[in-house]
């Protein structure tokens, strides 16, 4: 498993850069012997039913399916439940913005606990995300950004400003706690003001931290 982290504390977290998610993908892949591409590998893969309840909604760009690939097995590996509707379901048609398809994301949104609108140089072109992220922030307000950057500098700088409306969300890091301690996810507000993944979940907010 590739770490996506080098940092000692969670004063300095790390944003999610696009080589670390390619290597987690490829290394999926590799246990399909290079056979299929993201698509197919997920498509592969047992179902959930329709009442299995997520974490994590990830709201993305279709475009982006390797670093898909490589979030959804990194987030897996934090023992974290993640919906991708191509992976979930594959029956819908994201090139086709029809009711059909609105009312099963909805009936996939109510039953995540939250959205991670994945950031990358493709998902200002997505018909769906704004629409996902609008209807989820209305009904559950549990929305956060996970930046894709694509240098270790950007991730390092951890101080993600998202273009328009993406700056109104706080934004996803990752990272191990003060003192050591498993690796996890974090909810940021800025640089000095988070909050772990599962208290936010939980209802808390970030805090500023000195």
């Amino acid at each position: 498993m590739t770490t996506l982290i080098s940092k000692e504390d969670n004063k300095t977290l790390s944003l999610i850069t696009k080589n670390n998610l390619r290597i987690l993908s490829s290394n999926r892949k590799r246990d399909f012997n290079f056979r299929y591409d993201s698509n197919a590998i997920l498509f592969g893969e047992q179902k959930p039913n329709i009442a299995e309840k997520f974490d994590i909604f990830l709201c993305h760009s279709s475009l982006d399916s390797d670093l898909i690939l490589g979030l959804r097995e990194y987030f897996q590996s934090l023992q974290f439940s993640v919906y991708i509707d191509w992976y979930n379901d594959p029956q819908l048609d994201r090139t086709q913005v029809n009711k059909a398809t609105a009312d099963m994301l909805r009936l996939r949104m109510r039953a995540s606990s939250c959205l991670f609108f994945a950031s990358s140089t493709n998902s200002p072109n997505s018909k769906w995300m704004p629409w996902e992220c609008g209807y989820f922030d209305g009904t559950k307000g549990k929305v956060a950004i996970c930046p894709i950057v694509e240098s270790s500098i950007q991730a390092d700088n951890d101080n993600f400003q998202g273009q328009e409306y993406l700056g109104l969300y706080p934004y996803v890091a990752n990272g191990v706690p003060m003192g050591g301690g498993a690796e996890t996810l974090w909810i940021h507000e800025g640089p000095k003001k988070y909050v772990c993944f599962a208290d936010w979940l939980r209802g808390k907010n970030p805090t500023t931290k000195i």
